[in-house]
């Protein structure tokens, strides 16, 4: 456990911090890295990642929590049906 999470209860086991990671999922930039059939097609969306790692690292050097992106993110195990 991370000291970022140490003593809270809501916090998600599964969840990547751009340094470490928790539980199985791979990070999707690993993803990417591993198919061959993106050929590189991949680097805008991993580009795009580490820029967001990046403002979400200073965001939370500025505020001291994550940015409301982050932050009241929810994990919808089903999605909200079309009408």
């Amino acid at each position: 456990m991370c000291a970022a999470t140490r003593g809270r209860h809501d916090h998600d086991p599964l969840r990547y911090d751009g340094t470490e990671r928790h539980g199985s999922l791979p990070p999707l930039q690993d993803v990417i890295d591993r198919l061959p059939q993106l050929a590189g097609r991949g680097d805008y969306l991993k580009d795009e990642m580490r820029n967001r790692l990046i403002e979400h690292r200073q965001y939370i050097t500025r505020h001291g929590e994550d940015m409301p992106l982050v932050r009241d993110w929810r994990w919808h195990a089903h999605p909200p049906r079309a009408r």
